[in-house]
């Protein structure tokens, strides 16, 4: 198992209780989340005004923590979560300094190159997280169980840390595969409620089962258990692959099996439920306020800017239709997969204010098992400050990169997939406009952003989704931040 490392750089003295708090408060909590070994009192760093001696002072005191470790528990590989709190990010002195604490997450970086050469044969692995003070630390503090299912999350993706048999999905589940498994079947073996109950536990209140069985009848059979089973142990069944397929499971002799795809989620009403943080960025104009009211609100817009006047926070955003702070909105999920915010809002495709009910987070909370909190920033450039701050204080998982498909790729587009490539914030992209952009600049649109995902800089699969089949496998797979699946919609 690999040593968790965490080194925590502050810039000013206004920053140091809240690296004392990161490291009392939040460093402890994480360890013991993700079950990690190693140094449990981090590493502090004071961050001198001399910026050029920031490397040599990180590389010194991590080489130095990981020969202490190394002596104690002879282990052959570390990951080190470098923890960047900072009074402003967007000033040009903290993007130099975050500039150089990057160069430690690249791997054939001369900074990178030089500390592992002075390790011999240890494995080490680098993550960062900018953390941003300014107007957030009370925030911050408050959102305590936020930033550490965030670090923790951060630290699970690590190749280092996955290789070493902490991934996020159970041992005994079989990853679907036309060429079989090892044993000659497919899917869960054990579909016992205990076993169901450890898979969603290790894979953070969720997963994917795979069931399978040589024949149809047999398969629903199992299903059935798999419901019964999932219930006793307080999970909720929803069905990734509405009808079973049959499976290839070995050419020689050819053998197939039955086997249908569900997603296991642990029932949390009332508390404690699965959280999810998604940055809505793009360009002005590009219909992200939109598009998060219609995904929260369950109503249809009406052209004229009905939708969006439900996520604005301020009286000249309505006047202008631009959004100019970060609105934060709220999508629950059952166990099961049905839309909370629907149940409760009296979702209609009417577009009378009257039919539309408000609700509050804490009506969403208590009748949900998982929450998707949609950050709804702004596009214009003069408001790019607080898009940055937006997308480094509030810690999300993912990010939805908003183009419109008559306006196509726009200077701010660039400027905000650039900090989802600084972030190392996987993302995917949704054209909006479908149903009123000539098919021309559609395509004119669309083959702009293929050429953007395969510049050196970007180094993105783009991957369109056009099938239900296609949505599922981007949806497991963006997590390793390599492919950039490509949304079509009318809003």
């Amino acid at each position: 198992m690999s040593t968790l490392i965490v080194c925590i750089v502050f810039e000013k003295e206004t920053e140091e209780c809240l690296a004392v708090w990161l490291k009392d408060e939040v460093v402890p909590a994480l360890f013991t989340e993700v079950g990690a070994t190693g140094n449990q009192n981090p590493i502090l760093l004071y961050l001198p005004m001399e910026k050029d001696t920031l490397g040599e002072l990180v590389s010194s005191r991590v080489a130095g923590t990981i020969q202490e470790c190394t002596a104690q528990q002879n282990n052959g590989s570390f990951v080190c979560l470098l923890l960047s709190v900072f009074w402003d990010g967007t000033t040009e002195e903290s993007k130099s300094v975050f500039s150089n604490l990057k160069k430690f997450s690249v791997s054939d970086s001369t900074e990178f190159q030089g500390l592992q050469s002075s390790l011999g044969d240890t494995k080490l692995e680098f993550l960062l997280q900018a953390l941003n003070a300014k107007k957030g630390q009370h925030n911050m503090k408050n959102n305590e169980t936020a930033l550490i299912n965030s670090l923790q999350g951060k630290v699970k993706k690590a190749a280092l840390w996955a290789n070493d048999g902490q991934a996020t999905t159970s041992p005994s589940i079989k990853k679907e595969s036309t060429g079989g498994s090892a044993d000659g079947h497919l899917g869960m073996l054990d579909i016992s409620p205990e076993a169901l109950g450890a898979a969603a536990s290790q894979a953070q209140g969720e997963c994917f089962v795979v069931v399978a069985s040589p024949t149809k009848e047999g398969l629903l059979e199992r299903v059935t258990t798999l419901r019964d089973n999932a219930e006793k142990a307080n999970l909720g069944v929803s069905a990734v692959l509405l009808d079973p397929r049959e499976v290839v499971v070995s050419q020689e002799p050819k053998k197939t099996e039955w086997a249908q795809e569900f997603l296991l989620r642990k029932t949390c009403s009332g508390g404690g439920h699965i959280q999810m943080r998604l940055a809505m960025c793009g360009n002005v104009d590009s219909g992200k306020s939109t598009l998060t009211s219609v995904l929260t609100r369950g109503c249809r817009d009406d052209g004229r800017g009905f939708a969006r006047a439900f996520v604005f926070n301020h009286k000249h955003e309505s006047v202008t239709g631009r959004t100019s702070s970060i609105s934060e909105n709220h999508l629950g999920f059952t166990a099961t997969g049905e839309v909370v915010n629907y149940q409760l809002g009296g979702a209609t495709q009417s577009h009378t204010p009257a039919t539309l009910r408000s609700f509050t987070p804490q009506e969403l909370s208590s009748r949900s098992s998982k929450v998707l909190t949609l950050y709804d920033l702004a596009g214009h450039e003069k408001y790019l400050k607080t898009t940055v701050l937006g997308m480094t204080r509030n810690m999300p998982d993912y990010s939805c990169i908003v183009v419109s498909g008559n306006n196509g790729i726009q200077r701010m587009t660039k400027e905000h997939l650039a900090l989802c490539l600084a972030l190392k914030l996987p993302f995917f992209i949704v054209v909006t406009r479908i149903d009123s952009t000539p098919a021309n600049v559609m395509k004119e649109t669309l083959d702009n952003i293929n050429k953007l995902m395969k510049i050196p800089t970007v180094k993105k699969l783009p991957y369109p989704i056009t099938t239900h089949d296609e949505m599922i496998l981007a949806a497991k797979n963006l997590k390793n931040d390599r492919i950039a699946p490509i949304f079509r919609s009318v809003t």
